[in-house]
């Protein structure tokens, strides 16, 4: 039989397990560098700060320009611009879209590897709202894009990678950005491996009312052999780009499409004189011969001139601008 200890002895056992454990505490030595964990599964692709700099100065000269050709081709304000630049392991990148959403992976040669950019529904239906006629208006619930929509949009795109290659020549006159595929699910795309690091551009753009998010995606892994040639060709101040930009948008209004009509001042007709018409009547009209005929673009009287033929063809002089 075991025996039972008086209250005695368990305070002198005590006793002494401090005074022993106590010593041997304070002789144990404390470790000079905390352990840390670390996921052998993941790359260390570190990307400078500087070169992040130098990325997002790239990235703001994309945004300016595809801002103004977004308006000019929607005919409605069109504002990006750059959120955030940052590096993230893929799988990050992955889980952080919407689903389901608009992807398109592109190629960029002659960089190795491929490019995802993603296009919130919030930036794709109003879009194709504002094409198709209408406001900007987004769907009653989220859902994928259709075919038609698909293919309405990718015009958009185009548009848009031709913006982006224009940015990135200072530094890769030879790169060419093309639409490899398109998803809509973001657990299909398989561009990179999870633990791969990529750089994250993240753009905010306002299409009429609504806003919504670009997100562009570029493995670090194709930009390695060219790490000290994006580092030292940063782009110019932000003075000079809008000195770009609104070249840019000069070029793009001069080739735009305007209607040019001229008129004559008409009559004033009863409904019944216009119902007794006959092939061959006369009509004399208010305007006489030697007052100048108006001259309208897209509806606004800008000129004036005088109305002839020339070589068998109806033509009209011009004779002064309406201020």
């Amino acid at each position: 039989m075991s025996k039972i200890l008086t209250q005695e002895e368990i305070d002198a056992l005590l006793k002494s397990a401090r005074r022993f454990g106590g010593s041997k505490g304070k002789a144990k030595a404390e470790p000079a560098v905390q352990a840390t964990r670390y996921d052998f599964r993941r790359q260390t692709d570190t990307v400078s700060s500087d070169l992040l700099t130098a990325l997002e100065g790239i990235h703001e000269l994309f945004a300016t320009n595809i801002s103004t050709s977004l308006t000019m081709r929607l005919r409605s304000a069109v504002e990006i611009s750059v959120e955030s630049v940052r590096t993230q392991s893929f799988s990050e990148f992955v889980y952080s879209m919407s689903d389901p959403t608009n992807i398109v992976t592109v190629s960029m040669k002659p960089l190795d590897g491929l490019a995802v950019i993603e296009f919130n529904p919030s930036v794709v239906f109003p879009a194709i709202d504002i094409m198709l006629g209408g406001g900007g208006a987004m769907p009653n619930a989220l859902r994928a894009t259709s075919e038609i929509e698909w293919s309405i949009f990718e015009g958009v795109i185009d548009m848009m990678l031709g913006d982006l290659q224009q940015a990135w020549t200072p530094m890769f006159p030879d790169i060419k950005f093309a639409i490899d595929a398109r998803e809509t699910r973001p657990s299909n795309v398989k561009t990179s491996q999870p633990q791969d690091t990529v750089i994250t551009f993240t753009l905010k753009a306002k299409i009429g009312s609504g806003e919504g998010y670009l997100h562009l995606s570029v493995p670090t892994a194709a930009l390695k052999p060219y790490l000290n040639k994006i580092s030292n060709t940063a782009p110019e101040p932000q003075k000079q780009n809008d000195w770009q930009a609104s070249a840019r948008l000069s070029d793009l209004v001069r080739q735009a499409n305007v209607t040019l009509t001229a008129e004559l001042r008409g009559t004033v007709l009863t409904v019944d004189e216009l119902l007794q018409l006959r092939e061959g009547d006369i009509l004399r009209l208010d305007q006489r011969l030697n007052v100048p005929a108006s001259i309208a673009v897209n509806n606004s009287e800008k000129f004036t001139g005088t109305l002839g033929t020339l070589e068998g063809s109806r033509m009209i002089s011009i004779l002064e601008r309406i201020a």
